[in-house]
């Protein structure tokens, strides 16, 4: 699958499309991790004594977690053969427009690697906020699916077809009641 996800990508970059695609094939790349990575997460949490906080995490752990999980969807960029260039900007709502430049492609164990990391990061950033992540994952994909695939670049703010957009009348999932309001 990961040779597969590869040579998508590869393709997203060679045809000038914006790298943001990359994490709808991320995304894909997840879709079946199932409770045993978060059972891992809360392994690797104890025995190594990594603190959870709450909703509120500590500005200072909010900052290494953010800093993670980027240098890992770096190692990812570089490992596919792209890397973005000049600033980012400053409304995540304009990721479509992150320049990439094409280089040389890196392994698929290098992507694999850092897909994994990734990962790991994220559901260990869920584990430190004490997140439900297996409820809050069954909402969140419950109303993603009732989104809609775009049938012409024009529709979608990243200028994507492999985008998929929320449809009029669509409904957010409701997560509040999940969450633990705690400010340790």
């Amino acid at each position: 699958m990961l040779k597969e996800l590869t040579i998508e990508i590869r393709k997203l970059c060679a045809t000038d499309t914006e790298g943001d695609e990359a994490m709808a094939l991320i995304a894909k790349a997840m879709q079946n991790l199932g409770e045993r990575p978060m059972a891992d997460i809360r392994d690797f949490h104890e025995k190594y004594a990594v603190p959870r906080f709450g909703s509120i995490l500590p500005l200072t752990m909010q900052k290494f977690r953010v800093c993670a999980m980027f240098e890992e969807l770096m190692e990812y960029c570089e490992a596919v053969g792209f890397k973005p260039v000049g600033s980012f900007p400053d409304d995540a709502d304009d990721c479509g427009k992150i320049e990439f430049q094409y280089t040389d492609i890196g392994t698929a164990t290098a992507a694999f690697d850092s897909l994994i990391d990734l990962v790991y990061f994220t559901l260990g950033t869920v584990h430190a906020h004490r997140f439900p992540f297996e409820k809050g994952w069954r909402r969140v994909h419950r109303a993603n699916m009732l989104k809609k695939r775009v049938e012409r670049a024009s529709e979608s703010k990243r200028g994507s077809l492999f985008d998929v957009v929320k449809p009029e009348g669509w409904e957010a999932p409701v997560l509040d009641d999940l969450i633990e309001v705690n400010h340790e």
